[in-house]
């Protein structure tokens, strides 16, 4: 088993405002990572280091495979294969949701990787074949989840990046997501996610990482929970 992340003594700050504090993680092929704490803790700070989005005043390493990517634009290390679904799961509104799936496709053929095909992704998220032709700016808060995560996994990524994937969403909604982001566990796609609901992450995660104001508490290892 290879490992996907590794990340050392990152450091990072908005202006003069320190955010992270040497916070150190590893993800092996096929784990679930999951990062837990309140708002403001620090989490999407992290996710938004590792994917690129943040690049100003970080120290530290990240490494993605085998190369270094710390302070590399979100473009290149999308390229290498690291997909990054933000909190409030943004979406094209304009665009129906077979266009905005068909973007991951695109985004596949950049990376010169076969992109996974619409029926394996409807196994994993049923409800949205009937939604194809809908706008994506009419659909519900869990419907969007389900259309951001289903366009980043159509890219075929090597590492999927979850932000607070419940957040805003009703009770049922918000268990449907957590049930298709299961069936990526039992896929074995690596998974990075933050969120705030600690049942729910050990049910899909191998071990967590507890962040409380930008610092490291507690790490752990436990076995996936996934029947």
């Amino acid at each position: 088993m290879s490992e996907v992340l590794r990340v050392e003594n990152l450091q990072a700050r908005y202006g003069r405002a320190q955010a992270l504090w040497d916070i150190h993680l590893n993800l092996q092929e096929g784990d679930g990572l999951g990062l837990i704490g309140h708002n403001g803790a620090g989490k999407s700070t992290l996710l938004r280091c590792i994917a690129g989005v943040h690049r100003m005043g970080m120290s530290g390493s990240v490494r993605f495979g085998d190369d270094e990517v710390r302070g590399q634009s979100s473009f290149r290390i999308s390229r290498k294969g690291l997909s990054f679904v933000r909190e409030g799961a943004p979406v094209f509104g304009d665009m129906t949701v077979l266009e905005n799936l068909m973007l991951g496709v695109a985004q596949a053929r950049r990376r010169g990787t076969t992109a996974r095909t619409l029926s394996s992704v409807w196994g994993i998220f049923p409800a949205l074949e009937a939604m194809t032709t809908r706008r994506a700016g009419l659909l519900s808060g869990g419907q969007r989840q389900m259309l951001a995560t289903a366009t980043a996994l159509l890219s075929n990524p090597t590492l999927l990046l979850l932000d607070e994937p419940s957040a805003g969403l009703a009770p049922e909604a918000a268990e449907n997501c957590f049930e298709a982001i299961t069936r990526l566990r039992k896929e074995g796609l690596s998974l990075l996610i933050a969120e705030q609901n600690a049942e729910w992450l050990d049910r899909v995660t191998t071990h967590s990482i507890e962040i409380e104001s930008g610092r490291m508490i507690t790490g752990s290892t436990t076995e996936p929970k996934i029947p």
